[in-house]
């Protein structure tokens, strides 16, 4: 359960980031300042915030590149923070594929739009379908 509590509150970071003027430390601390959560939950969230910020320009390259007829800025906000955090998560984390795209459709029905899920869903399994996977995972 922490896990799932941690992708949450790393879309609610990554949210948080991309809405704000401020820098992304200061945004990190500004979260923590209002939130609580068990350490293992905030560790992962900011894994997983931090393996977002160490490759954005990659990761939103990958939502571009699996957009259709969709510019990166034209997605809701909520959509793109479930994108961002799940490429992350799968891309630095080596997270089962299948669990990533499980974990951020299941967040989309609880964040985002009335089809959100559906969207989230096929973008991420055009990113994610080609990616390599470790063998040695990690469970949720």
């Amino acid at each position: 359960m922490s896990r799932r509590r941690g992708r949450e509150l790393a879309v609610q970071l990554l949210f948080q980031h991309d809405q704000s003027p401020l820098d992304a430390e200061v945004a990190r601390r500004l979260f923590w300042s209002t939130r609580r959560a068990s350490p293992e939950a905030c560790e992962f969230a900011d894994s997983l915030y931090e393996a977002y910020l160490s490759r954005s320009e990659e990761v939103d390259a990958a939502i571009r590149n699996a957009l259709s007829r969709w510019r990166l800025e034209r997605l809701s906000a909520i959509d793109r923070s479930i994108l961002r955090a799940a490429i992350a998560e799968s891309w630095a984390r080596r997270t089962p594929k299948a669990i990533v795209i499980d974990e951020a459709v299941e967040m989309a029905k609880k964040y985002g739009g009335e089809k959100s899920h559906e969207f989230v869903n096929a973008v991420l399994d055009r990113i994610l379908k080609d990616s390599p996977v470790s063998e040695n995972v990690e469970k949720t």
